[in-house]
């Protein structure tokens, strides 16, 4: 029996969505220095997701060695996945991060009720809606299978988790939403990324004796300068400025009353879709150029995709039909500095774009929110793509 256009966004659950959303807020899954690894990051998506997805009663319900979890309903491949990520930021500066409460948006801009917590407006909002559209469309028959991945990344900025996910499993998808606070717009596209430590020798000395060592600091201080001529080093018509920024610096050994030896400079380079990563190595090596008498070598760290598509492209058309038909309404088109998965996915020919409540603007401040009525237009959306794509009563 096919839903009513104006029904969609009641099927939804409200309380039971902002329940979850509390639950999940509760529970600190932040990023450390174990990144992926982390055995608490796993133990979120064990006790937190795991219960309610287990609960739709997926035909598959398979843990990776990493922790990320892939549940399926139905056989072959999925027609759509929908990818949530169990990391946040740090509390960092964010009083009472994981101490989550449903207040007024007005303080905040947003009309109604908001969730407040860390990884609200980036991850787990997004989550909530998610698993909200799952139980909307979940008991009706699928035609074709769906998937739902919960994964252990959210903020490191590398696809590791994904790539072990899919890897271990041998599963791919048709189309994937990657579920993540851009305002509910249609994300079409994102910058990829490069990380490189840049790493400036010298030599050691006892710092009472300078001239018998050769500082590092002194060549790292050339870098820098000679980065900050090339903050912005190319375009994109819809991307935007494509950014070469330095991020981190550290110095050895670490030890008093010495001239340093070693300096290293991580900076991060922004890439364009279809960018080649190495061009990208080789122009910064260009831009830094030489400094004798320092040794300067590079060491190329995490590579994030870049993509771009099409809003006529299937997925894409797709959120706009759910849109049209469940809000009445054409969706917003973004473009994004920074992203997760959907580029990883994209190259992997999975058609892949970001979807979900939330401002990224909000994004590791202490205003770390997400508009109740925003998740529930989230997950209408995502219920009607899911009923859509697998072929159940729309």
């Amino acid at each position: 029996m096919e839903r009513d256009a104006g029904t969609w966004r009641t099927t939804v659950d409200e309380a039971h969505l902002v329940a979850f959303l509390l639950e999940a807020l509760a529970y600190p899954s932040p990023q450390t220095d174990l990144l992926e690894t982390d055995p608490q990051i796993a133990a979120f998506i064990h006790d937190v997701v795991v219960p309610p997805v287990r609960a739709l009663s997926p035909d598959l319900l398979h843990v990776d060695r990493m922790g990320n979890v892939l549940a399926q309903w139905g056989t072959g491949r999925p027609a759509l996945a929908i990818l949530v990520y169990a990391m946040t930021h740090p509390q960092t500066v964010m009083a009472d991060a994981f101490a989550p409460a449903v207040v007024d948006g007005a303080p905040y801009g947003v009309t109604g009720a908001v969730v407040r917590g860390r990884g609200a407006c980036e991850q787990k909002g997004a989550m909530a809606a998610a698993l909200a559209a799952a139980r909307v469309v979940l008991p009706s028959p699928l035609q074709r299978p769906f998937a739902l991945a919960a994964l252990t990344a959210g903020e490191t900025g590398r696809p590791d988790a994904v790539r072990h996910l899919l890897n271990e499993t041998g599963t791919t998808f048709e189309m994937a939403v990657v579920a993540c606070g851009t305002g509910n717009a249609v994300c079409l596209g994102q910058k990829g990324r490069l990380d490189v430590d840049i790493v400036v020798r010298g030599r050691q000395s006892h710092s009472s004796m300078p001239w018998l060592g050769l500082n590092a600091l002194e060549g790292a201080a050339t870098v820098l300068t000679r980065l900050a001529r090339h903050t912005v080093v190319g375009d994109h018509p819809t991307l935007g400025p494509i950014t070469l920024t330095p991020t981190a610096i550290a110095s050895a050994p670490r030890a008093t009353h010495t001239v340093p030896e070693t300096v290293r400079i991580t900076v991060d380079r922004r890439l364009r879709p279809g960018e080649d990563p190495q061009a990208a190595l080789a122009h910064l090596r260009e831009v830094v150029g030489e400094i004798s008498p320092f040794a300067i070598t590079y060491e190329p760290g995490p590579y994030m995709y870049a993509y771009e598509r099409l809003a006529d492209d299937r997925l894409p058309r797709l959120l706009r039909e759910a849109y049209v038909r469940v809000l009445g309404r054409d969706p917003g088109y973004v473009y994004a500095s920074g992203g997760l998965d959907a580029g990883y996915l994209n190259a992997s020919g999975i058609e892949a774009v970001m979807f979900g409540p939330g401002d990224w603007a909000r994004a590791h401040s202490a205003d770390d929110v997400v508009g109740v009525s925003e998740c529930v237009d989230a997950a209408a959306v995502l219920a009607y793509a899911i009923a859509r794509a697998c072929g159940a009563p729309v």
